[in-house]
């Protein structure tokens, strides 16, 4: 089954003209719900990225794969997001995986030691079959 919803599309223009852009888009299949990140997520847009999760708990899921494959920057504000969604999922006893093969993102993972806290796939579509 699969019950795609686009979230809208956050732009957060900084001093200096910096634009950062995130969008997300939210699809359930074979039981996961599955966040999609395209852009950068940072303090600017972080918080987009908590409050899908954040939705996507309150609602009642315990299967949640954020897939980073298109992010191609992330700061603390997304490692803390992804952390806050781990620990929500952990208490209602589900389950929480990452997908990503953006080097430097997996560098991060890997430092601050989140990659030993979730599973970090190569492909939406290993994830669904593990």
């Amino acid at each position: 089954m699969l019950d795609s919803r686009r979230v809208p599309h956050v732009s957060v223009t900084r001093g200096g003209g910096n634009t950062v852009e995130i969008t997300l888009s939210h699809r359930r299949t074979d039981g996961w719900d599955i966040v999609d990140v395209h852009g950068d997520v940072d303090l600017a847009t972080a918080p987009a990225l908590r409050d899908q999760l954040d939705d996507l708990l309150t609602k009642g899921s315990r299967r949640i794969l954020i897939n980073l494959e298109g992010v191609s920057f992330m700061d603390s504000s997304g490692l803390n997001a992804i952390v806050a969604a781990m620990r929500g999922v952990r208490e209602v006893d589900g389950e929480i995986a990452v997908v990503c093969t953006n080097e430097t993102i997996l560098k991060i993972l890997a430092i601050t030691g989140i990659d030993r806290l979730l599973t970090v796939h190569p492909t939406v579509e290993r994830a669904l079959t593990s």
